[in-house]
């Protein structure tokens, strides 16, 4: 079946990468789904908190082209190059970073710049991030834990994103979430969303809905062609932005799947909304009903 012109935009974490696969990254299930999809003419766009370097990590594990938006929004991919990038200015995330840390103290601090996949804070908490980065194995993400570096890419590098550890009990999912729209409103040209107890924050107008717009358009591609993945508080503005065709994880918080249309358990679900069966009776899409 002709898939041109249609694009599945997925979020990675607890999405793509759901379940987790350490060693092989992508579950067969979902790898024969999209290498089928994408032979058949349609486009995989990574849409993801995560930096650059795991569009190549997905792209070896498919055999396919991926493209991607990355650090919820701050840079677009297309064909192996930047179609659009957006960084902080650095005056500016540092009044607001110095009015989050005396707000909430936050127990672990994550940057991604251009240069860097992760810069990491060093304090107590980030001792326990070392056993944790080497146990996820094919899922990690580089990273560096060294405060002079930090504080470098704070003053001159080019800042795309910081994520912040509110807390690790489970309550601490409240506090971040409750967070965004009290910071929204104090810094109308930053962006922030959650997910899980991180804190995410990003350049005003970076978010993965403004991202996939962006590429979709770059493309030449009908917005009513794209359908959108996700799992957690960071997906949500795909959901509201691309309603029609939004699914949400149905492991996903009650609160987040309330904004996609329809749940899912895994990616390749959506096979059966993309391939129906030859007999002539509806799909489960159209008949607005959730798999």
């Amino acid at each position: 079946m002709d898939m041109k012109g249609k694009v599945i935009a997925t979020d990675l974490d607890g999405t793509l990468f759901y379940p987790k696969k350490k060693f092989r990254l992508i579950s067969m299930r979902n790898r024969r789904f999209l290498r089928r999809f994408i032979d058949d003419g349609g486009r995989l766009l990574i849409v993801s908190s995560r930096n650059i370097s795991v569009r190549d990590k997905i792209a070896d594990v498919l055999e396919r082209p991926v493209d991607m938006v990355g650090c919820n929004g701050c840079f677009v991919t297309a064909d192996q190059r930047f179609i659009y990038e957006q960084c902080f200015d650095n005056a500016l995330l540092r009044e607001v970073l110095e009015y989050v840390n005396r707000s909430i103290r936050p127990k672990i601090f994550l940057l991604s710049s251009r240069n860097h996949t992760f810069v990491m804070k060093r304090n107590f908490y980030t001792w326990w991030y070392i056993p944790y980065y080497f146990f996820q194995g094919a899922l990690r993400e580089f990273f560096v834990r060294n405060d002079d570096i930090l504080e470098r890419e704070m003053n001159e590098g080019y800042v795309y994103k910081v994520m912040l550890l509110v807390g690790i009990r489970k309550s601490a999912t409240d506090k971040a979430r409750d967070l965004v729209p009290e910071l929204s409103e104090r810094f109308p040209n930053v962006e922030f969303t959650w997910t899980g107890q991180m804190l995410e924050i990003t350049p005003k107008a970076c978010t993965k809905s403004q991202g996939i717009a962006f590429y979709l358009d770059y493309r030449k591609i009908s917005h009513d062609n794209v359908l959108v993945v996700g799992d957690s508080g960071n997906d949500v503005s795909m959901f509201d932005s691309f309603p029609e065709h939004s699914y949400c994880m149905s492991h996903a918080e009650d609160e987040v799947k309330a904004h996609a249309k329809a749940t899912i358990k895994y990616v390749s679900d959506l096979e059966k909304l993309l391939y129906p069966s030859e007999d002539g009776r509806p799909s489960k899409e159209s008949k607005g009903e959730k798999l």
